[in-house]
C-alpha cells in the first residue's frame, strides 16, 4: 500500500484508501473468527439502524484478512477537537449525544455485554482472589437491559462527512447491555490517556442528555476496568486497579 494512502495505523491494523473503498487490514495475529465476527457486528449495527459505512466484502489482502468498506470523506471527532480545541465541550456534546442516540437502539441478535465483562473479569489477574468474587456480585446484581453498547465509543471512532452526515465505526466489541456500562468505557478511556478534565466533562453530558445519574454510571467503573485489566496492559494495570480497588470487600 503506498503510504499517501494510509488513513491510520493503530496496534492491531492499518487503514487505508483505496479508490472509494477503505480496507482495514489486520495483523496476522487475528483469526478468521475474529475478522468475521467484527464484520457480522458491523452488519448487525447497521440493521438495526445505526449509520455505519456498508461493508463491501472481508478478504484477504497481501496474506492478512482485511475488511473492506465504502470510503467515506471527512474527519474524525478525534481530528476536528484537535483541530478546534475552542469548542472541546460542543463536540463532547456531541459525542454525548450520538452515544445516547444508539443506546436507544435494540440488537437482541448481539452478545450479552454482563457475560463478556464477566467472562474477561476471569481472565483479568487481581491481587485478592475476593475481590474478583465480589466484582461478580455486583455485576450480578444489576438488572439487565438491551441497549446497544459500542464498547470503545471514543472520538477517534465518530466520522464526520464532508456533507455533515455522522457514521459510527469500529464494532468488534459491541454487545446488548446497559447503556451507563459503554458510558463508562467512554469515561475510562478519556482518564487513561490522562485527560481527566475531559473525562469529567464528558460525563456530566452524558447524565445530562441520557437522563442517567452519575451513580449509574460509575457503579460500573470497578466492572469495566476490571474487564480492561484482561488486555494486560503494563501501561494501563497501575491506573485501572485503582478503579478496581474502590470495591468493598
Amino acid at each position: 500500500m503506498k503510504s499517501d494512502k494510509i488513513i491510520a495505523v493503530r496496534v492491531n491494523k492499518t487503514i487505508y484508501r483505496e479508490g472509494d473503498r477503505c480496507v482495514k487490514v489486520f495483523r496476522e495475529s487475528f483469526s478468521k473468527s475474529q475478522i468475521f465476527s467484527e464484520a457480522l457486528n458491523h452488519v448487525k449495527i447497521e440493521e438495526a439502524g445505526v449509520t455505519v459505512p456498508k461493508i463491501i466484502e472481508v478478504t484477504k489482502t497481501d496474506g492478512r484478512w482485511s475488511i473492506i468498506s465504502e470510503y467515506i470523506k471527512g474527519s474524525t471527532l478525534e481530528r476536528l477537537m484537535e483541530l478546534d480545541p475552542e469548542n472541546k465541550t460542543e463536540h463532547l456534546r456531541t459525542l454525548a449525544r450520538l452515544q445516547t442516540e444508539i443506546h436507544k437502539k435494540v440488537c437482541p441478535a448481539l452478545p450479552s455485554l454482563k457475560e463478556k465483562i464477566s467472562r474477561k473479569i476471569s481472565m483479568a489477574e487481581l491481587y485478592d482472589p475476593r475481590l474478583k468474587n465480589r466484582l461478580y456480585e455486583i455485576l450480578d446484581g444489576i438488572p439487565d437491559k438491551n441497549n446497544i453498547c459500542h464498547g470503545d465509543f471514543i472520538p477517534s471512532n465518530i466520522l464526520v462527512a464532508e456533507n455533515e452526515k455522522i457514521y459510527i465505526t469500529d464494532w468488534p466489541h459491541a454487545a446488548r447491555g446497559d447503556g451507563a456500562a459503554d458510558a463508562a468505557e467512554t469515561f475510562l478511556r478519556f482518564a487513561l490517556t490522562g485527560n481527566k478534565d475531559a473525562a469529567r466533562e464528558y460525563l456530566e453530558l452524558f447524565c445530562d442528555i441520557s437522563g442517567r445519574s452519575e451513580k449509574d454510571v460509575r457503579m460500573w467503573l470497578p466492572l469495566v476496568a476490571a474487564a480492561r485489566l484482561a488486555n494486560n496492559s503494563a501501561k494501563e494495570r497501575e491506573f485501572l486497579l485503582r478503579q478496581v480497588d474502590v470495591v468493598d470487600l
